[in-house]
Formats: structure tokens, C-alpha cells, sequence
């Protein structure tokens, strides 16, 4: 290995150390409600209570989040693998929503009933720096445990892939 290779690696790794949670994003424009697996959301503030979400660029939800201006998150239980890989690998055309039942209000993004906990967010800015994601940051409007229990959160081998 030389010393380029080494530099990559001992980055990838020490990036996959970093803990991050699974969420489930979403986000409504029109009639058409866009969703994606997360693992970068963290709350950004207090005052007014705040997140981010790294959402990559080629990924619907996001454009569906800056036409919209809301966005919910769902947080996922810990062990919940039934719910994440429902959202994990979505093929085209499927509907993973299908079948699963949602907490809808009027101008929100509907967020899912059997997660942990839930957040409606009105979008605060979306921050472009150069590469493969975008930073959504959102404004808490709502939120809600739905049960009490510890969020799904894992380490990757490697902070360079999914």
C-alpha cells in the first residue's frame, strides 16, 4: 500500500468511527411524498431548536424538501431492522410507504407511526459546499416520542461508503 492509499484508508476508518443514528427522512411536494434512509441528522441548536441532515445530491427528497420547505424525520428504534431495510434499498418504483402507517398534518411531511419519535422540521437552509451531499438544516416545529425505548445507532467499517 503506498503512503496515498494508507492516508485514504486510516481516514475511512477513523470517519466510520464516527456514531450516527437511522432515520427515516421525508418530505411532501405536491402529491407525491419522497423518502430516504438517513444517518447524518444531529440536532444543530437550541434556540430555535434545530437539526441537519446530510442529504446526497442526486437523492429526489431533496428537491422535494426545497419546493416543499418541510421535511419530517422519524427516529428509528434500536434493532428496528424490519423498519430500516424497508427504507435501506428502495428499487425504482416501489412504494416503500406502502403499507405502512403514517402520522399526516396539514402542510407537514408525514412521518411514520411506529418509529421511536418523530420531528417536523420547516426548512432553515440548504448549504451547498462542493460535495456529494447537501446540509439540509431544519427548524423544529413538532415532535413527539412515540415510544420510550433507545434510537437505532450503528458505526460503519469504513466513513468513505455507505
Amino acid at each position: 500500500m503506498n503512503d496515498a492509499t494508507e492516508q485514504v484508508s486510516g481516514i475511512g476508518r477513523a470517519l466510520g468511527r464516527i456514531p450516527s443514528g437511522i432515520y427515516v427522512l421525508t418530505s411532501k411536494w405536491e402529491d407525491r411524498v419522497e423518502t430516504m434512509l438517513a444517518s447524518w441528522v444531529q440536532q444543530a441548536g437550541f434556540k430555535p431548536p434545530s437539526i441537519s441532515v446530510a442529504v446526497g445530491r442526486d437523492r429526489a427528497i431533496g428537491r422535494a424538501i426545497a419546493q416543499s420547505r418541510v421535511f419530517g424525520v422519524t427516529i428509528l428504534s434500536a434493532g428496528d431492522k424490519a423498519l430500516m431495510k424497508r427504507f435501506a434499498k428502495v428499487a425504482a418504483g416501489d412504494d416503500p410507504l406502502e403499507g405502512v402507517a403514517l402520522v399526516e398534518r396539514v402542510g407537514r411531511a408525514p412521518v411514520l407511526a411506529d418509529g421511536l419519535a418523530w420531528l417536523e422540521c420547516d426548512l432553515a437552509e440548504i448549504y451547498d459546499f462542493g460535495g456529494d451531499h447537501q446540509l439540509v438544516v431544519g427548524r423544529v416545529a413538532a415532535g413527539d416520542m412515540i415510544r420510550e425505548g433507545q434510537a437505532y445507532t450503528h458505526q460503519r467499517k469504513s466513513g468513505l461508503q455507505y
